[in-house]
C-alpha cells in the first residue's frame, strides 16, 4: 500500500515535468501555477486512494488500484 503512495507521487512528478517541458515562455509564476495544480491533484488522488482502499484493508479495491497505478506507470 505504501509503495503505491510512492508510485502515485512518481506519476504526478512525471506529469509535472512533462507539463514544464511542453510549456512555452516559462517563468516563475507559471512554474508555481503548474506545481500547485499538480500538487493539488496529487493530494486529492492520495486521499481518494486511502479512502477507497480503507488504507489497504479492502483487498479487492486495493487490487483494483494496483492495476490502475500499474497502467499509469506503463503509460508514462
Amino acid at each position: 500500500h505504501e509503495q503505491r503512495h510512492f508510485d502515485l507521487t512518481y506519476i504526478y512528478t512525471m506529469k509535472f515535468i512533462n507539463l514544464l517541458k511542453n510549456e512555452n515562455n516559462l517563468n516563475s509564476d507559471k512554474i508555481d501555477y503548474i506545481y500547485n495544480k499538480i500538487n493539488d491533484e496529487l493530494g486529492r488522488m492520495q486521499s481518494k486512494y486511502d479512502l477507497e482502499t480503507i488504507h489497504s484493508t479492502d483487498i479487492e479495491i486495493q487490487n483494483k488500484w494496483n492495476k490502475i497505478i500499474d497502467n499509469e506507470l506503463v503509460n508514462l
